[in-house]
């Protein structure tokens, strides 16, 4: 049994268009992922008053906030998706995990913080990347 502080993980994204992740995204100070379960009811008489349930999908959206570093390719490549539309918003995208585990498949990268901030802060760059599919899991060997 471990336990591991989130500065272990490693997350990489690639260009829309690539097949793999390999640029490293610089200065991202904190990484949060929501998995939103979609979860179907019905309540039938033999149930006698009480709820049955299924689970019928998900989704996964990962949370990154940190500082705007121009001139990082992986910093750059999400900031230059401020005009994107489309499938110019889906990159491949990969966590490793300290254990040894790692996640990946395709994201669509909604940028809600381009630059800016207040004048003493440093420039803010701010996304969400929200899997596109089913991504693969591979665990630890």
């Amino acid at each position: 049994m471990a336990v591991y502080p989130t500065h272990g993980l490693t997350f990489k994204i690639g260009k829309a268009g690539d097949t793999s992740a390999s640029l490293v995204v610089k200065d991202v100070t904190s990484i949060e992922p929501k998995l939103k379960g979609q979860v179907k009811t019905w309540n039938p008489l033999d149930q006698h008053g009480w709820q049955r349930a299924l689970m019928t999908g998900k989704g996964l959206t990962i949370a990154h906030k940190g500082q705007r570093n121009e001139g990082d390719p992986g910093n750059d490549l999400i900031a230059g998706m401020l005009m994107a539309i489309g499938s110019a918003c889906t990159i491949p995208y990969e966590i490793d995990f300290p254990s040894g585990s790692k996640l990946n498949g395709n994201v669509v990268i909604d940028l809600s913080t381009p630059f800016g901030g207040a004048a003493t802060d440093l420039s803010s760059l701010e996304w969400d990347a929200v899997m596109d599919g089913e991504p693969t899991w591979t665990a630890a060997s």
